[in-house]
């Protein structure tokens, strides 16, 4: 356990090092997040330029609903499917809908 522990306060410590040299790197502690979302969220937003809204303290709340939108992003394997063309392309192949010129070309416009 103290060699997980080492190794994981050297990546700590690496990351750190690295983000110094990155204008776009904002660290987030989980204790702070847990004590205190509203503020640290509130953080992040203005970090990433979004306005920040209520609702996002309660994401979790809903959070299953949006993942259950994303079903139709894993293959047959299991792998995901990042594009939504890419999920077409798969639904199709599925169904055997897909022609030869598009299983070679694809859809290129």
């Amino acid at each position: 356990m103290e060699d997980i522990a080492t190794d994981w306060l050297r990546r700590i410590e690496i990351t750190r090092s690295l983000a110094k040299q990155c204008p776009h790197y904002m660290e987030v502690r989980y204790e702070e997040l847990v004590l205190h979302p509203e503020s640290v969220l509130e953080r992040i937003c203005q970090f990433i330029d979004l306005p920040y809204e209520t609702g996002m303290h309660d994401y979790y709340l809903t959070a299953h609903q949006r993942i259950s939108e994303h079903e139709d992003r894993l293959a047959p394997d299991g792998s995901i499917i990042a594009s939504k063309e890419d999920r077409r392309r798969a639904q199709l192949l599925t169904s055997g809908s897909l022609t030869i010129q598009e299983l070679i070309v694809g859809n290129r416009k």
